[in-house]
């Protein structure tokens, strides 16, 4: 081949690769993967909690209402009855300070009779760390006798005690049945707003040596006391919510050397139930010159036996004081020196 032939074909040859490298395919794009991000949950919002103050009165569960804690067709079902009623009870301040409510019921049972029990419904809140002692609890939830007996069961937050009369659960096996039964017909309270109590400048349990001190010091003699039990034996309710709301009673006596002498007055003391006074008593204030103190005389005799009944109050604590005819000093002089003593426990750390 002659020279010049061969420096004509170089040109045709590198045209030809050219046009070759145009016409391949173009290298696929890369497509970057980008991890989906991950949604941020939405917290749930903690309730409010509201502070009940030391001396006033928390929100009754169930807003107090018995036929929506239970309802009456649910009893018929649970207990096996018919044609139910129920009905709130008339109960004591301490039930209220704690948030409980009661409730009784009634309706004809399978043998034509009439049965009916009662239920008592307290929120954990209001109870705190109350609790009966064992002795108690043998007494109430131990093995039944008689023509009632009681039961317990929680829920929700809730101490739930009732009793019946039903001769079917006047068995221990029968009782707690029932209870159960009924403890399940508790709707949930959480739509109740939940809430805490301050129990700042409440008085303790064991207050009676205390006030027998003060009383004794403003009156210049020796105070004794006793303690004072329930007239009756107390449903375990009534008992729980007594302890919880710190409750003493005491029977007062002196005029004489150590603390001798008839008894001259009979107090109960309460803690937190500032709220409930004068209440539905017939009352009239009382003039009282201790600071921070307010008093009411009330028709109504507070105690066993016949006096002068004083309800006192620091805004926070009550306490109910009947003085006797005829003791050692004038009821008008022990109601100020109790008032006294009032004033000088609001004053303590």
């Amino acid at each position: 081949m002659r020279r010049d032939a061969v420096l004509s074909a170089v040109p045709l040859a590198l045209a030809a690769l050219l046009a070759g490298c145009a016409s391949s395919p173009a290298a696929p794009a890369v497509t970057e993967t980008v991890a989906a991000a991950t949604p941020t949950p939405t917290p749930t919002p903690t309730p409010e909690v509201l502070l009940i103050g030391a001396g006033g009165r928390p929100p009754t569960v169930f807003g107090g209402d018995c036929a929506a804690a239970l309802p009456a067709t649910a009893i018929e079902e649970a207990v096996g009855i018919s044609s139910a009623t129920v009905e709130a009870r008339r109960e004591s301040a301490t039930v209220a300070n704690v948030g409980g409510l009661a409730c009784s019921w009634r309706g004809q049972n399978s043998a034509g009779g009439e049965s009916s029990g009662s239920v008592w419904i307290l929120p954990q809140a209001g109870l705190g760390d109350a609790a009966l002692s064992s002795a108690d609890e043998d007494y109430y939830f131990g093995e039944c006798e008689g023509y009632w007996c009681s039961w317990r069961t929680t829920a929700d937050g809730l101490e739930i005690i009732g009793g019946s009369g039903d001769p079917e659960a006047v068995t221990r096996a029968g009782a707690d049945a029932q209870g159960s039964a009924l403890g399940a017909l508790m709707p949930r309270a959480l739509d109740d707003e939940p809430w805490e109590r301050d129990r700042t400048g409440w008085w303790q349990a064991d207050s009676c040596n205390a006030l027998a001190a003060g009383l004794g010091e403003s009156l210049g003699a020796s105070i004794a006391w006793a303690p004072m039990g329930y007239h009756d034996v107390p449903a375990p309710a009534h008992a729980l919510v007594d302890i919880a709301s710190h409750t003493s009673w005491c029977l007062l006596t002196g005029g004489e050397p150590q603390g001798d002498g008839p008894h001259f007055a009979e107090v109960r003391l309460d803690a937190g139930i500032a709220w409930s006074v004068p209440g539905d008593y017939t009352a009239t204030a009382h003039p009282v010159d201790a600071a921070g103190v307010t008093a009411y005389s009330v028709e109504e005799n507070l105690a066993y036996s016949l006096g002068s009944s004083v309800l006192l109050t620091d805004g926070v604590n009550v306490m109910q004081l009947t003085v006797v005819p005829d003791g050692p000093w004038p009821a008008a002089d022990v109601v100020e020196a109790a008032a006294e003593w009032i004033a000088s426990t609001a004053s303590q750390p």
